[in-house]
């Protein structure tokens, strides 16, 4: 034996492996469910905001989008759903639409009142 031991070595000890535990997903708690109905009772535009831009659902976010009057506000939900959410952007923009329309008339208004003063003073 100590013959063989010298002509191969000793024998190599086998060490138990170490058996490391899989990792296990985390679960995540369920997120609350905002339904329609909490769109409609919500009066607060930067919440309106926020379920606009993030909502779960279409539905919910063109919901919320409607509701929302502010043009400060709309254009903030337009410069961040313009890439995301395709109805959602055509409901701001037509809101939006509508500001410059008005923003348009004042304007004549203005350029044709002035034309009258000037017509005036001529006179």
């Amino acid at each position: 034996m100590k013959l063989l031991r010298k002509l191969f070595g000793a024998k190599p000890k086998i060490e138990p492996t170490k058996i490391t535990p899989i990792p296990v997903a985390e679960i995540k708690p369920p997120k609350p469910v905002i339904t329609l109905d909490i769109v409609e009772q919500t009066n607060d535009e930067s919440e309106l905001l926020k379920l606009a831009s993030d909502g779960a659902t279409s539905q919910l976010r063109q919901a919320a989008a409607d509701k929302i009057h502010s043009r400060d506000i709309l254009e903030q939900l337009a410069k961040a759903v313009k890439t995301k959410d395709k109805n959602v952007f055509r409901i701001v923009k037509t809101k939006l639409d509508v500001f410059k329309a008005e923003d348009a008339k004042l304007a004549e208004l203005e350029a044709s009142a002035i034309r009258i003063c000037e017509k005036m003073e001529r006179l």
